[in-house]
């Protein structure tokens, strides 16, 4: 039971460690996305204020600049996309190789776990 205990602990410190830094990567392009998202938005403000005086230079000029920012955006999207598909990738390859290589130790820790839920959802119920 303590060589259980131990692997949930070892699995569980290593997942915290590589889920930190998949989050840290996560949200930085979450947060580029969300600016490049704002500018795009900002220069649609932009376009509407240009309109106004149905200038057909300065509606060519913010016309550019928003198909910039709006090509930009979608970069940035098909970025984050490709980095949440290779950490999903390699966050999946990493579960396999485990469970491969200490298949006893993944059965003991999936019954582990299934044995503690089992023990919350009694408690639960009971209360």
């Amino acid at each position: 039971m303590e060589n259980a205990q131990e692997a949930t602990q070892d699995t569980s410190a290593a997942s915290r460690q590589r889920q930190s830094g998949n989050e840290f990567s996560t949200v930085r392009a979450r947060d580029a996305i969300g600016a490049s998202l704002q500018k795009i938005v900002a220069e649609g403000e932009e376009l509407l204020r240009m309109t106004a005086n149905y200038s057909a230079e300065s509606l060519a000029t913010a016309r550019d600049a928003l198909q910039s920012n709006l090509e930009h955006a979608k970069a940035r999207l098909a970025e984050t996309r490709a980095l949440v598909n290779d950490q999903t990738y390699r966050a999946t390859t990493a579960t396999q190789e485990y469970i491969i290589k200490n298949p006893w130790r993944a059965v003991a820790i999936a019954g582990s776990v299934g044995f503690s839920i089992g023990l919350l959802m009694r408690r639960r119920n009971h209360h």
